[in-house]
């Protein structure tokens, strides 16, 4: 119900000194315009006049409800309580605000963040919310080469194609499915949705990536490789490609690159891996040559707890965890503890989908123990590529059967089943129905056959 307002405007004079709150009026969530019934009340309240009280809402959140006058009520005088109502522009009360009360406020350095209501839905749903964050990413990369194929006379830019996958796309983003608080059931649509706009999208690309390769000079000695920087901003970054060899998998590659200077390559996991630089929203194009040995590198060194190159130096300490992080051109020490895992508690005692509570947000419920270390590659490679393995055991986690999970803890819940049915997403997506891998917003494509990379 209604909170205290004259408690809460104190409460906030005397830690802030400003003895002031806002609220905001209108219908409030399921949209819509203020309701002549609140106006009418706001109005009375503002001119301090009579007016016959609504009856109360039937609950906290009691959506839907017109709020009208009580029957056979009476009339009674309002707005001459303790709280001085003001009715203003959202932002009327900060530029009230003046710099002698502001030199009182406390000051707070930190994230922002909500301590019940909403707080949980930043995290209810991740696998539909990487979903929307990927497939917008897919899309811009999609329009801007798409407008690239035009322009040079490859392609028509496909402005329907292009419109039918965002229509899509923005379904998912409405108000409790985006937000991770629609019914768990609804998800299953909403993935499915994902799915198919990623394919759009993903189409789009291809095409509009494979007209502008048909345009560049793509001769070279070796397998041409053309590479796609959607960014607004010039980049640097490791890219992967998968290539077939004419005499099979090679023990080491030579890559040049774009002005005919060897780079930075290597073979990993059936892979070719190299250091690849493109223009803002531009293509550049790698030749890759397969060779009997790599390039060593002297300044990259690896242990299975520790990692160091010409400017940094990162270390694992015996539990797993990330103990340093060494800027050596600063000489300073990046880290003023180690980076941990933790689990916490999360049984809110209603909205599962939407709530944290706070106090418990304060409690460890699982200590996990990492299990982690660096594994280099076999060879001394020029660009030495390090695998990650992290065998986390957690002690004292909860033991409930899934069937128990759905609304005790909606994230939990979630969190799991991404973990163990939706792995693949930590690769390039490929789908249950196709062989073909779906592109993403930093990936790399061969002349004319597609070759995914990692997301960005």
């Amino acid at each position: 119900m209604e909170q205290n307002w004259v408690k809460r405007i104190d409460l906030n004079g005397k830690v802030t000194g400003v003895f002031s709150d806002y609220h905001y009026v209108g219908t409030g969530d399921v949209g819509g315009a203020t309701q002549e019934s609140s106006v009418k009340l706001l109005e009375a309240i503002i001119t301090r006049s009579q007016t016959v009280l609504p009856s109360h809402p039937s609950s906290a959140f009691a959506m839907g409800e017109t709020p009208t006058a009580k029957p056979n009520g009476s009339a009674v005088k309002v707005g001459d309580g303790p709280v001085h109502v003001v009715e203003s522009a959202a932002d009327q009360m900060f530029n009230d605000i003046s710099p002698q009360m502001t030199s009182r406020m406390p000051q707070y350095k930190g994230d922002l963040e909500l301590i019940n209501h909403s707080a949980g839905s930043l995290t209810s749903q991740a696998y539909h919310k990487r979903w929307i964050i990927q497939n917008e990413l897919l899309a811009d990369a999609a329009e801007k080469a798409s407008v690239a194929a035009a322009w040079m006379g490859g392609r028509r830019y496909p402005q329907q194609r292009l419109n039918d996958a965002w229509t899509l796309e923005l379904g998912g983003h409405f108000h409790d499915t985006a937000a991770g608080t629609a019914t768990p059931r609804s998800y299953e649509f909403a993935w499915n949705d994902d799915v198919i706009t990623a394919n759009q999208f993903a189409g789009v690309l291809t095409s509009a990536s494979e007209a502008i390769a048909s345009g560049l000079n793509t001769q070279g000695i070796g397998t041409p490789i053309v590479v796609y920087n959607p960014l607004n901003i010039d980049r640097e970054d490791v890219v992967e490609a998968k290539l077939a060899f004419v005499n099979g998998i090679p023990k080491a590659v030579r890559v040049k690159g774009p002005d005919g200077k060897d780079i930075p390559g290597q073979i990993a996991g059936g892979k070719v891996i190299f250091l690849a630089k493109a223009p803002s929203v531009g293509y550049a194009v790698y030749d890759v040559l397969a060779a009997d040995a790599s390039r060593s590198n002297p300044d990259l060194k690896v242990t299975s707890s520790s990692l160091e190159n010409a400017r940094y130096r990162v270390q694992l300490n015996q539990s797993g965890d990330v103990s340093s992080i060494y800027d050596k051109s600063l000489n300073k020490e990046l880290l003023s503890a180690p980076i941990r895992l933790a689990i916490s508690t999360d049984v809110p005692k209603q909205y599962p989908a939407w709530n944290m509570e706070f106090e418990q947000e304060q409690k460890l419920r699982a200590r996990p123990k990492n299990l982690n270390s660096f594994r280099p590659s076999a060879s001394p490679p020029a660009m030495r590529v390090i695998e990650w393995s992290s065998a986390m055991e957690l002690i004292g986690a909860p033991k409930l059967p899934i069937s128990r999970w759905p609304f005790l803890s909606v994230r939990r819940m979630k969190t799991l089943r991404t973990t163990r049915v939706w792995a693949p997403l930590s690769g390039p997506l490929r789908m249950n129905d196709s062989s073909r891998s779906l592109p993403t917003a930093g990936s790399i494509s061969r002349t004319r056959a597609g070759a995914s990379g990692p997301p960005s």
